[in-house]
């Protein structure tokens, strides 16, 4: 269950922001802190575009997104899978019986 929405104050890349949402205040500035770490951490690289440095940081974000999602699939899978041969093996040792 979300909470009600509130409102915080995180930092990134050196501008103040309110972010109001429904999710827990921890989460988001730990979020604002991984921003801004990649931020900086891109500046650190050579971007000086900060527009460019931007969407550069909301891809990889995006990219570990769907890597943490096919992940959780991969995860998915095996556990079916495992799940399935745990069944036919407790089948085969009640025929067995």
């Amino acid at each position: 269950m979300k909470n009600m929405q509130e409102a915080c104050k995180v930092s990134i890349f050196g501008e103040q922001y309110t972010i109001v949402s429904d999710e827990q205040i921890d989460r988001i500035v730990k979020a604002a802190q991984l921003v801004d770490a990649m931020m900086h951490e891109g500046a650190q690289a050579g971007a000086s575009d900060i527009k460019r440095l931007a969407v550069l940081v909301a891809l990889k974000c995006a990219n570990m997104a769907l890597c943490k999602e096919e992940d959780n699939e991969l995860i998915l899978k095996c556990m079916h899978e495992m799940s399935n041969t745990i069944d036919h093996e407790l089948a085969s040792r009640d025929s067995l019986s």
